[in-house]
Order: C-alpha cells, then structure tokens, then sequence
C-alpha cells in the first residue's frame, strides 16, 4: 500500500520532512536579494534655522500676550521652536 500524504502527516514528524524551512527564520543578509547595493554618498546635512530680529520680537510679543494655559505650548508648536528659545531671546531683548 502506498503512503499517501494523509498517512505522512498522520506521523510525529511529517511535518519536519515535508518543508523544513517552513516556520523556520531565514536569514537576512543572504545574497539572492536584488536590492540594489547602498548610495555611497552623504547626504547634505540640514542647516539652522535663524530667526531675523523682527520675527523674534513678533514671537516674544506674542508669547507675551499669552495668559491662559497651554497657549505658549501651542505657540512654541505653531511657530517651530523650544521654550529655551524664548529664554535666550528675552535675556537678548
């Protein structure tokens, strides 16, 4: 009588002889990827950003203006900066 493939699996270890890579991990580096090899260029770095002295004082009036809570966080979020800027800009004004 010949094994048919519901007799194989009926067995402890079917499951290891019919596809041993299966549930298994594959590694990731191996070579018949076709990913393209990485740009070996570096990419430009980001410059600083600088605030005029007219958009400082604009933000520090503004800042100044705020009284309930949370108004300078959403201040600081609209406009791009961290509170310690206000800090050195008032120490400048």
């Amino acid at each position: 009588m010949a094994n048919t493939k519901e007799d194989t699996m009926s067995t402890p270890n079917a499951l290891a002889l019919e596809d041993p890579l299966e549930g298994a991990r594959r590694a990731t580096g191996n070579g018949s990827s076709s990913a393209p090899p990485p740009n070996p260029e570096v990419a430009a770095t980001a410059k600083r950003r600088q605030f005029s002295s007219s958009e400082k004082q604009r933000i520090l009036a503004e800042a100044d203006g705020c009284t309930e809570a949370g108004e300078i966080g959403a201040l600081l979020r609209r406009e791009g900066i961290y509170s310690s800027h206000l800090n050195t800009w008032r120490k400048q004004r």
